[in-house]
């Protein structure tokens, strides 16, 4: 389901040919302890080729995919997708856009 929530955070795809298919990669996986910082890069920033969370929950990214932060009352997220943490890293098809 994770990978389906990356998705649609990164709105936009890219407009291809039909024979001009490419397939870009997710890592998700359990975060560090230690692991802390802030969701870096992506669609409209200065690396826009890689968006990379080392320390997010799940509910973090349906708010963000979503555009639901600040807009809690919109979304309750069960009490394990705010306190299990991951660590996400994707790479985004050049020309993909946020919204």
């Amino acid at each position: 389901m994770l990978p389906v929530i990356l998705g649609f955070f990164l709105i936009g795809p890219p407009a291809y040919a039909a024979d001009d298919v490419s397939f870009e990669v997710a890592s998700v996986k359990p975060a560090d302890a230690q692991a802390r910082g802030l969701c870096t890069g992506g669609p409209g920033t200065s690396d826009p080729g890689t968006f990379s969370c080392p320390h997010v929950s799940l509910a973090a990214l349906i708010y963000r995919a979503y555009d639901l932060e600040f807009q809690f009352y919109r979304f309750k997220p069960t009490d394990w997708m705010e306190t299990t943490w991951f660590t996400v890293v994707a790479k985004v098809p050049a020309g993909t856009t946020r919204g």
